[in-house]
């Protein structure tokens, strides 16, 4: 089993090399040149640390590819043989910075954040806090005066309308003399809201079902009763 050594950043740059890894599990560094030996090990040493059982799971790959092989119909040609025999029996490796220097065999992808769909009345909040680079702040505070989105832009023109206060400072001074306060008690995101809406509503949508499946159950029990009562 070969374990190479790809680098990752910068682009192009020269390969340190591999370590090629025997059935009775020693290994032999083979560095591209003797000036990048000593990097080599290093990293052989690092991979060594983050997969401890590195033999175990090389014995599983090389049980796979002798299978494979066995699978194999007919005589395929000398580009095709080397070729197959180096991306089946090679392990490559991406260098660069110490939090990626991981294999890819044992990489795995995250799993995307699943998005709360978002009603149109606070997606066009979205859009307004991104437009005129509003805080969570002011967007919760700009709501709860019952400002409309779509109108913010009538009021943040203080450039070519100097006499007028920047929307930021337009929205702190109208909640003050409303509210009697600077801020928000408890700031809560569009992106919050919506999750905690939609939690509310899958709590409803469950005890809708819940009182639903006890109905018919009652409604079922009294049905047999009324049978039994008739005989």
């Amino acid at each position: 089993m070969v374990l190479a050594f790809a680098p990752l950043l910068p682009r192009g740059a020269p390969a340190p090399g591999a370590v090629r890894v025997d059935e009775r599990g020693e290994a032999t560094v083979e560095p591209e040149q003797e000036k990048h030996r000593e990097r080599l090990e290093t990293l052989w040493a690092v991979f060594q640390k983050r997969h401890p059982r590195y033999r175990e799971r090389f014995a599983r790959r090389g049980t796979v590819l002798q299978g494979l092989a066995g699978r194999i119909v007919g005589t395929p040609r000398a580009g095709i043989e080397r070729q197959t025999a180096k991306v089946g029996a090679t392990i490559f490796v991406r260098v660069g910075p110490e939090r990626n220097t991981r294999s890819v065999a044992g990489r795995r992808e995250p799993m995307a954040k699943k998005r709360t769909k978002l009603a149109p009345k606070l997606r066009a909040w979205v859009n307004a806090r991104k437009r005129h680079h509003l805080s969570h702040e002011h967007v919760q505070m700009a709501r709860e005066l019952g400002m409309n989105p779509a109108k913010l832009g009538g009021i943040d023109n203080h450039r070519q309308e100097p006499w007028k206060l920047p929307l930021t400072e337009f929205i702190e001074h109208l909640y003050e003399k409303r509210f009697g306060k600077t801020r928000p008690d408890v700031v809560m995101t569009i992106e919050e809201r919506a999750r905690a809406s939609a939690a509310k509503e899958a709590e409803r949508k469950a005890k809708r079902l819940s009182r639903r499946s006890t109905l018919s159950t009652n409604i079922g029990a009294i049905e047999v009763a009324d049978g039994v009562d008739e005989s």
